[in-house]
Parts: C-alpha cells; structure tokens; sequence
C-alpha cells in the first residue's frame, strides 16, 4: 500500500538543511518509491555509531532534493556491494493524509573522504550504484546553515556561460574593498586575497579595480560540476563567487572552500596561468617594498629571520612575526577553519590551531642548524631546538623539541621568510 498524502508542507518549505543529533532510527512506514516519490517533503542522511545510527543531516529544501530524488530515479541496478567500513542509511519523510511520517532505514554505503566513490543504495530489496555526483554533493552539505535553492535567474545564465551550474544559493553578504592592492609586512593579507580574486575574475573579464575602498556583495553558490582535476581532493567542494558592485558584476571565481580557499578562474584556469609567473613573481606587484619592516627583513639571513620570529612571538608582537612568514603562506592562514558560509576568515584568531605564533606562549631558541641537501636555491630547510611553552596543551606539549622550518625567497626583493613549520623533516 502506497503512503498518499499532499503537496510540501510550509514548514517544510522554509527550511533548507537541518543538523541533527541524538534521534533514534525511526518506526518502519510502507514505502514504494515510485507511488511515492510526489510526497517526499525530507532526505535523512544517518551515520552508524556506537548508540545506533543518528541523524546527521536532514535535506528540505525543495529544489535540492529533488535532485538528490532524481539522481536515485536514475541509479543503475547493480549486485549486492561489499560493504565499507562506515555505514550510512538514507530515510524519507513523507507529507500523507495523516501528517508528517517517516520511513524506515535504507542501507546506503559510500566512503565519505572518497569523493570520486560511487554510493550503493539498497531498497525495494535490490540494490542501486550512485555516481560520485550523489556522495560528493551531499556530504558537501555538511557546514552549510542555509542552502536554497533560490537562484538569481541573471546569476544562473552567467556561469552556464562557462559551464558551472549553480545547485543552491549558499550566503550573501557585504564587505568593503581594500583602498589598493597593496601589502605591508605582517598586516592581515586582505588586500592579497582581493589582488588574487581580481586575477582570477578578469580572466572573464572583469575587473574590481574601479571599486577598491567601497562595498560589495558577494554571493556565494553550490555548483553541480566537478572543478577542475588538479582541485584533488575537493573537486565536489566546489563554489563559485560571484561580486556585484551597484548591480553590476565585477568579479567572479570558483572556490575550493576551508583550508584551501582560491581554486580557479570559471575558465578552470589557475592563477598561475592567467598571470604567467609563480605566486612569488606574481605577488611582488602587490607588495610594499618601501615599508620599514620589509626592508629590516630584507636583508635577514634565514637563521637571523627565525630567531626574529620567535622573539617576536615572545614578545607578543604577532605582526612582526607574520611578517616573517612568506606571504603564500600568510595567505593560507584566511582559509584555515574558516566558516565554510564565506569566502575567508575574518582575523587571524580563527585560524589559531593553524599559527605557531597564536599557539606558542614562550619559546627559547636552543639551536639553529640548516640541513643539508637541498637543491633548490630559493629554499633552505632548518632544524630549529627550542624550549616551548603553550598555549593549549592539546595542540603541542611544553618542553624541549626540535622543530623543521623550511625558508623561501618568494622572490628576488623579498628575502628569506618562514614558508612551512613542522614537527618533522
């Protein structure tokens, strides 16, 4: 017997993506997908854990799932799959004549950190083979507070010129410009992130340049494709930004979300490419080379920059300290932890588990010793012995250790700076 009912319920139709925690596996409901299908108002996403499976995410929105039922209508039948290690089970609310009522449990294994897997949905007692589309774009939902599938139609036709399909509408907000594209030592690299944004965007055409120093909005969408395959491992992470200044667009590019940020032009073209020169020649143009820190640093062998670094972290100077950090990697810290509803971090603090220099209380430089056998002339790697005292003992431990800084020259007017610090060569 088919479970009948009406259309969406206006409940349901103001939600988007509900995160859920501590629920029990619902009661069994008659299910046929088919008969069924028109009254579907949720897609309930379940993890096996120790107590029993749990509700880890919750699909509502109209648009998107019916894309999410309409890549199952289309899944080809297959054998019975050898089982993964995590287990996942999808469940359906239905809107019927006698209210809102769940299904039961239906097997779905897929290995969520492999986004090019497949899914293996089992129901109707066969089982059927998703693309990686299916697994990839709903365990992205993951972080997102409330994805809709309202799309500005202007916006949608855009990026299909360029091949990208907006799934859902993710956040909009406002920000001002930096008044130039230009960065100082040690400051907090906005004006480095929208250089890069700028590059990207006029590989399409655009530009942001007229704007600088006055507000934008910006919008960000879902969108269905892969990005390009040198995005590994965050193909289906994928987002693109789209800029508007007086109702106009000026910028757009496509985003590889937390911890890596910038992807590519909507071309598919890194920066790079559309620049011509490595990140280190390219970034020289945004650069203030006439700022007094940058020209102390400047002339600094690499083993006088680290010990600057860590008397500046002493100190609690922390601009003097990232000033001592390659800009690439300055740059990196806007995308560490950062909300995955925006395109960047907004302070420094929220990548603190990311910065040794947020992260150290104290440090006493023991030794500085370089290791030999590396080729590359802009690259020096040092075993650095020091005597630490942290901040938060479940990121490092107080005492004695070595540390492994690797030190580059961005380029030719830069000098030596801090490109990586690890626990280990």
């Amino acid at each position: 017997m088919a479970v009948r009912g009406g259309g969406l319920s206006l409940a349901m139709l103001g939600l988007g993506l509900l995160l859920m925690a501590g629920c029990g596996p619902p009661r069994a409901e008659e299910f046929s997908f088919p008969e069924d299908r028109e009254c579907i108002v949720s897609l309930r996403l379940w993890k096996e854990t120790p107590r029993g499976p749990q509700v880890i995410l919750e699909v509502t929105d109209p648009v998107l799932l019916d894309y999410f039922l309409v890549q199952l209508e289309k899944a080809e039948p297959v054998s019975t799959p050898s089982f993964p290690s995590e287990r996942y089970f999808i469940s359906f609310r239905l809107n019927t004549d006698k209210g809102i009522r769940e299904t039961g449990l239906f097997a779905y294994q897929t290995h969520s950190w492999d986004p090019q897997a497949p899914g293996y949905f089992g129901w109707d007692g066969r089982w059927v083979k998703l693309p990686p589309s299916f697994n990839g774009l709903l365990f992205d939902l993951w972080g997102y507070s409330h994805p809709s599938g309202a799309i500005e139609g202007a916006d949608a036709l855009f990026l299909r010129q360029y091949g990208w399909t907006p799934l859902y509408h993710i956040n909009s907000g406002t920000v001002r410009l930096p008044r130039q594209f230009l960065h100082r030592a040690g400051e907090f690299p906005l004006p480095l992130y929208w250089a890069y944004a700028n590059e990207l965007s006029k590989d399409v055409g655009l530009d942001l340049t007229p704007y600088l120093g006055r507000e934008v909005e910006v919008t960000l969408y879902k969108v269905k494709e892969p990005l390009p395959l040198f995005a590994e491992p965050r193909r289906w992470s994928g987002c693109a930004v789209l800029v508007k200044a007086e109702g106009r667009l000026v910028g757009a590019w496509l985003d590889a979300g937390p911890g890596y940020g910038f992807a590519c032009s909507l071309k598919g073209r890194r920066l790079e490419e559309i620049a011509g020169k490595s990140f280190g020649d390219w970034v020289a143009s945004f650069t203030d080379y006439n700022d007094p820190v940058e020209l102390r640093l400047a002339r600094m062998t690499p083993e006088e920059v680290i010990r600057t670094y860590w008397e500046a972290v002493n100190r609690g100077d922390y601009r003097l300290a990232h000033a001592c950090e390659t800009r690439k990697r300055l740059l990196g810290y806007l995308f560490m932890e950062m909300d995955k509803n925006w395109i960047y971090s907004v302070s420094l603090t929220q990548a603190a588990s990311a910065d040794w220099a947020q992260t150290v209380r104290s440090a006493r430089v023991l030794s500085v010793k370089e290791v030999e056998g590396t080729t590359d002339r802009k690259k020096k790697e040092y075993m650095v012995e020091v005597d630490l005292r942290v901040r938060r003992a479940d990121a490092l431990q107080d005492g004695h250790r070595p540390l492994f800084f690797t030190m580059e020259r961005e380029n030719e007017r830069s000098g030596w700076r801090i490109a990586g610090i690890g626990t280990g060569p």
